[in-house]
Formats: structure tokens, sequence, C-alpha cells
């Protein structure tokens, strides 16, 4: 299946991430396939992805069905703080998506850091695997706010959200559109091409490849 290109991501300005971003690059997680976890998130020094709202959709690739214990972590963007973190085991491979909790509290016009962490052995107290990203919590536009609001469709949504650089937004408007994996892969694509001659470019190529080759729903 080849992707149409019905939305283009577009990275936004602003500053770039303010510390270390992306995967471990460990593949210790040996399971159906044969990539690392990868965070399903701009990480490159150019930009940080953004979202409109204070409950982000934060996803993944699980590579392996194997039980499996995942950490996710939130921190204030100098990781002097740590906001919120849960724990929780689970056997699913493929795209994961979570959402952090309303009650967790974070605040428009703020940049936090997230972690993804995986141990692929549920005796093993060590995560073997992480992901780290930044995000930016960026009040929309008036004009996107009402364009958003008159469309009819998750896929519409999403091609607004990525016309204006809200990654996260438009990302689990993609997912919520899983009738048409097509979408995602689009803004895969085009996240891939924005982190450009790095690991992270490799890592979501295969994924990619991993969907248009399988039976992985997103």
């Amino acid at each position: 299946m080849t992707p149409v290109q019905a939305q283009q991501y577009k990275p936004p300005s602003g500053s770039p991430p303010q510390t270390a971003t992306g995967s471990n690059g460990s593949r210790g997680c040996r399971g159906i396939y044969d990539v690392p976890l990868v965070g399903l998130a701009p990480t490159v020094m150019n930009h940080v992805g953004q979202t409109m709202t204070t409950t982000p959709i934060l996803a993944w690739f699980v590579p392996t069905a194997e039980p499996y214990r995942i950490r996710v972590s939130l921190y204030t963007v100098d990781q002097e703080n740590l906001l919120y973190e849960t724990e929780y085991e689970d056997n699913i491979s493929g795209i994961i998506s979570f959402s952090i909790p309303e009650d967790v509290g974070l605040e428009a016009d703020e940049r936090y850091l997230w972690e993804v962490n995986i141990a692929c052995e549920l005796d093993n107290t060590t995560y073997q695997e992480y992901f780290i990203a930044e995000v930016d919590i960026v009040s929309p536009p008036a004009d996107l706010a009402a364009a958003v609001a008159l469309a009819s469709t998750s896929s519409k949504k999403a091609s607004l959200y990525a016309e204006a650089g809200y990654w996260y937004d438009a990302f689990k408007e993609a997912l919520d559109s899983s009738d048409d994996v097509s979408f995602v892969q689009t803004l895969l694509s085009d996240l891939a091409a924005s982190e450009e001659d790095s690991l992270q470019h490799q890592y979501l190529s295969e994924v990619i490849e991993i969907i248009d080759n399988s039976n992985v729903s997103p």
C-alpha cells in the first residue's frame, strides 16, 4: 500500500529541544519485528513536536508480542521535577498510544519532557530500551481552532493539524482514522523526512515498512 499524500506534516518554527532526545537504539526486545522501541514523535534538533491539549496523546512502536513492562514518565523540561509516572504490563505489539491524564495538571504554553521505557522480561527490574522526546503545549490560533471544529472527520482534522505543525494532535487524529492506515503512514513518512540523517529517520522508516508489509494496525 502506498500512503496517500492527503496531509503533510510541516514542522513548526521555535527553539530546538533542550535535552538529548531519541532512542537508545537497543534491540533487546527480540520479537516479531527487528526494530528497537521507537517513539513516534519528533526528536531532531531543529524542532519540538507541538500539541494544543494539556492531555497529549503519546505514541510508540513496540516490536514484541511477548509479555513486557512499560514505564511512562513526564518531567518538567529541565528534568528537575517528575510530574507523572506509571508502569504497566502488556503483550501487544505495534503502535501503542497513551494519554496523559488530566489531573497531571499540564499548562498551556509550556514545554515538557516525556520518556517511555520497556523491560523485555517481566522479572527483570532493568528497562533495556528507552525513548525520550519533548512536547510543546501551544494554544492554537483562532483560525485553526475554528477549522478543526468544522472538520467532519478525523482524517480532515489530522490534515489541518499536520499543516499547522501540531504533530501530537495530527497523529492522534490519524490513529482515530485507523480504518485507513494510509493516514498514519503518511504522517510517519512526513516525520521521517523531517528527521533526515538521524537514527530516528532509520527507525521510523523501518516502522513504516513494517506497517506496509504486515497486518499491523494503528
